[in-house]
């Protein structure tokens, strides 16, 4: 009798910590796939950064750069 109130007792703490650890799995999983698309809009920008980076070293951002100077002055 002792016994078996033990082990219905033990069944149920197992179940309630069974529960928990899957709920926080869950958000786990959930933060994990907020984190990956954060880092894919991250990996985005940063090739768009790096664009624009090429882009004002190059001759053509000069022109550009000179022509809206010398329109707006004009």
């Amino acid at each position: 009798m002792c016994i078996t109130c033990i082990v219905f007792v033990f069944a149920i703490v197992m179940s309630t910590q069974i529960i928990k650890v899957y709920q926080k799995d869950q958000e786990y999983i959930a933060k994990q796939a907020d984190l990956e698309q954060q880092l894919s809009a991250e990996q985005d920008r940063q090739k768009e950064l790096e664009a624009y980076e090429t882009y004002t070293k190059s001759q053509q951002y000069v022109e550009d750069v000179a022509k809206s100077k010398l329109g707006s002055a004009l």
